[in-house]
């Protein structure tokens, strides 16, 4: 997104939406939601969406700079932009809402970045487990992992699943110490598309990625409430629904729509590391 000489990239939001409908939330930050940078607890992250739908700050929800095509609905006054705002359409926000610089009704270019990946066809063959998967870069069928079982991917490139559901007891181990850049990790939609409620074991979320093609979205969710969701999500051709209440996550999260529960302890931005150009 461009504003004059003011630009973003993907590198740079926190949670990003695109939902092209006046009438619905495109991101829906609702009761005590916080977006903030790294592990700070005062300093606030970006916030961004591309279409035309709304952005929704509700009771005590907090951005950095926003950026938004449609409207910036402020659902309550304890809503705050800890920044800049910057939108097409225009606010209901009061006085102290707005911390920065209040810019409705302007020329906001957007860009476009194009993420892409191959999936086998045949695609491999199904798993159903609560043992264990411990692989490199490799396609993998439709994966449901079950209460138990651990998905350990050992090292940095490309995996590919048909669809990736990690039940509530499971475990994501990454092994991002291992030299040689990133974990891609793409999701085609498959059989479960993707869901996420594992428990994760530490590792660097600057090195991961989900990204997600499957028009039904994805479910993530922290597999407690002490262990953080880790890694960007980008879910861009349907709903990114972050459940839990009391959850922490570190990465960043791009949906056509991102809906956070509500009193989810805050998201942190971690950005990833090899956005494409």
């Amino acid at each position: 997104m461009t504003l004059g000489t003011t630009t973003i990239r993907a590198v740079d939001v926190a949670v990003f939406g695109n939902l092209n409908n006046p009438s619905q939330n495109a991101i829906d930050l609702r009761d005590t939601t916080q977006v903030l940078v790294g592990t700070s607890t005062t300093a606030f992250g970006i916030v961004a969406n591309a279409g035309s739908g709304v952005v929704n700050l509700a009771a005590n929800a907090g951005t950095g700079d926003l950026w938004s095509i449609g409207n910036v609905n402020f659902a309550a006054t304890s809503a705050k932009v800890n920044g800049t705002l910057r939108c097409h359409g225009t606010s209901n926000a009061v006085a102290g809402q707005i911390t920065g610089t209040r810019l409705e009704n302007q020329n906001i270019i957007l860009g476009n970045t194009v993420i892409t990946a191959t999936f086998p066809v045949p695609p491999p063959v199904d798993q159903t487990t609560n043992g264990t998967i411990t692989s490199g870069p490799a396609a993998f069928g439709n994966v449901t992992l079950n209460s138990g079982g651990t998905l350990h991917l050992t090292t940095p490139g490309i995996y590919t699943f048909e669809s990736l559901f990690l039940n509530a007891g499971t475990t994501l181990q990454i092994d991002t110490t291992a030299s040689g850049g990133a974990f891609f990790i793409y999701i085609r939609g498959g059989t479960n598309g993707f869901s996420f409620s594992a428990a994760t074991t530490g590792f660097d979320p600057t090195k991961v990625r989900f990204v997600c093609f499957d028009a039904r979205g994805a479910t993530i969710q922290a597999g407690n409430t002490t262990t953080p969701f880790l890694g960007t999500v980008v879910a861009m051709a349907g709903p990114l629904n972050m459940q839990g209440s009391a959850r922490q996550w570190r990465g960043a999260f791009f949906g056509q729509t991102v809906t956070p529960q509500p009193n989810a302890l805050a998201i942190h931005h971690f950005p990833f590391v090899q956005w494409e150009a």
